[in-house]
């Protein structure tokens, strides 16, 4: 860039009309155009505008161009500095241009790498999220089997009562039958001893059997035909 700065400034400079009318001015003018010429092909590589910045480049090879005396080179058969005036130029220009390439893809290579990262970042993230989600349910999943757990043994425990209710249940039953029975034969023992102490002839029933039998001797049978 140096070296097309001082060709190119130096042509730039025998064409300008040097309106500063001071020649560190006019020579810092020249200079500012080719670096302004040069910046606008590295932005324009870094925009992705190749063709526009070719043409650039090409513009200033013929420039370039102008910095030799190509001419007096070839009339005096002077060839080699004619040659090499022709490579230097070529070499000053399209180094430029492909600088400029190389910084464009570092940039692009530098910007894929960021949006790599970015992306890494965001997939870390979201394995973050799912592992914390993973911890809550196992957490949640473990709350539920001890609260599945409780329920279990409460519903055991349940069990356990029901049977044992059951147990009681057949006991009491049981002895509901045996008092069943057993009211039923102290009733029909009532019923023997009302009839065994309940006069025949006039239907008076007494508290114990000598009364009947005391009462017999002496019953007409009054209150039976009454």
């Amino acid at each position: 860039m140096i070296n097309n700065i001082e060709h190119l400034a130096y042509v730039h400079f025998n064409i300008a009309r040097h309106v500063f009318h001071t020649p560190l001015l006019d020579k810092g003018h020249s200079i500012l155009v080719v670096v302004i010429i040069e910046l606008s092909i590295i932005v324009l590589v870094n925009k992705g505008q190749d063709a526009f910045a070719a043409v650039y480049t090409f513009m200033l090879f013929v420039l370039s161009l102008l910095y030799y005396p190509l001419a007096d080179y070839w009339y005096n058969g002077e060839y080699g500095k004619f040659i090499a005036a022709i490579v230097y130029c070529l070499m000053f220009t399209l180094s430029i241009y492909y600088f400029a390439r190389m910084a464009a893809e570092r940039n692009w290579e530098n910007s894929q790498m960021r949006e790599k990262n970015k992306r890494l970042d965001s997939l870390a993230n979201e394995v973050q999220q799912l592992n914390k989600k993973l911890h809550q349910s196992d957490a949640t999943l473990q709350q539920k089997e001890s609260e599945r757990q409780q329920i279990a043994a409460i519903l055991q425990q349940r069990e356990m009562d029901l049977l044992e209710f059951a147990g009681n249940l057949k006991e009491v039953t049981a002895t509901l039958q045996q008092t069943e029975k057993e009211l039923q034969q102290l009733r029909i023992i009532q019923q023997q001893i009302a009839a065994n102490c309940t006069c025949d002839k006039c239907g008076t029933t007494f508290q114990t059997e000598a009364s009947k039998r005391s009462h017999a001797g002496k019953c007409k049978g009054i209150n039976k035909a009454a």
